[in-house]
């Protein structure tokens, strides 16, 4: 529990910034506008309309921020609560230096985030329709 806390901390705050620069860039557009004169309900001008275009950056930055929790803050944090995992595990490869394993990890951790990357690339349409794969 603790450290997934301490792992969700700093990109929570990078996260939000994204989400609230989003948003307000989209409650600014004319169809938020339109939608509003129509006498849509608040909530659901925010939640149909400006978040779901809103959608693409976050979940972009979202998927950085975790490749980058995946990559780097893991590692640090199981180092510094002694906390077993793969984090501590290519600490302890490094200090013996044990190449093979060091490389094996770095290549599980970087097929992690291509794979990451893709699902997100993928996930596009689903909140911007005019994103269309051929």
């Amino acid at each position: 529990m603790g450290l997934a806390v301490t792992l969700a901390v700093l990109p929570l705050g990078r996260i939000t910034q994204i989400v609230r620069t989003a948003m307000l860039e989209q409650l600014r557009e004319l169809y938020i506008v339109t939608a509003r004169s129509k006498g849509l309900p608040e909530f659901w001008v925010v939640t149909r309309h400006a978040l779901k275009n809103a959608g693409v950056q976050i979940v972009t930055m979202s998927g950085w921020e975790l490749g980058r929790m995946i990559a780097g803050y893991t590692i640090a944090i199981e180092a510094v609560f002694g906390l077993p995992g793969i984090g501590s595990l290519i600490v302890d490869a490094i200090g013996q230096q044990d190449f093979p394993l060091i490389q094996a990890i770095t290549f599980v951790i970087a097929i992690c985030i291509v794979f990451l990357n893709i699902l997100i690339d993928l996930s596009y349409p689903l909140f911007n329709p005019r994103v269309k794969f051929k």
